[in-house]
């Protein structure tokens, strides 16, 4: 069903109709039950901090070699934008995993997708901050990242810093 046609069902139904489906909705669904007590009692910072221990998580799954989904985590990042906590706040939960991702790489094999998918996720965080005029203080977050001789490894460092410069020329 579309949007519009979601709210045109609405439009027709009395107030005590609507409070009714939303109750139901909430009592019948986790995703409707955590989207409503965000509208009513914003708490972006909880929000934030309940999404990056997912992150880390999934990003930590795996041993010598890493069993993190790059799905997942782009999965988690979409979900808690849909919060919409602010731009800030998805920009810093992107900014999250990548360091995370890159940092773990260290240590940890790493699969070919989960290595574009690191890259993939650079490229779309720069886009993001770039519609979200945040591009300066991103950008600097990433040379810090990628300049940082303890974090992660020199070739795929290297890796990422070459699809950035291919895809922002």
């Amino acid at each position: 069903m579309s949007k519009i046609k979601l709210k045109k069902e609405l439009s027709a139904l009395s107030k005590d109709e609507i409070i009714e489906v939303v109750a139901r909705a909430y009592s019948a669904r986790k995703e409707f039950r955590d989207y409503f007590e965000f509208f009513l009692y914003p708490d972006a910072d909880k929000l934030y901090e309940k999404y990056r221990e997912a992150i880390l998580r999934e990003i930590g799954r795996g041993q010598r070699k890493s069993k993190a989904r790059i799905s997942e985590i782009k999965k988690l990042i979409k979900n808690f934008d849909s919060f919409d906590a602010g731009a800030e706040y998805s920009r810093d939960l992107r900014l999250l995993a990548i360091e995370n991702l890159i940092e773990r790489e260290r240590y940890t094999w790493y699969s070919e997708t989960l290595i574009n998918g690191t890259t993939r996720l650079t490229l779309d965080l720069i886009n993001f901050a770039d519609k979200n005029s945040l591009v300066d203080s991103t950008m600097k977050r990433i040379e810090e990242t990628v300049g940082d001789l303890t974090r992660g490894n020199k070739a795929f460092k290297k890796f990422i810093l070459r699809a950035i410069e291919r895809n922002t020329l």
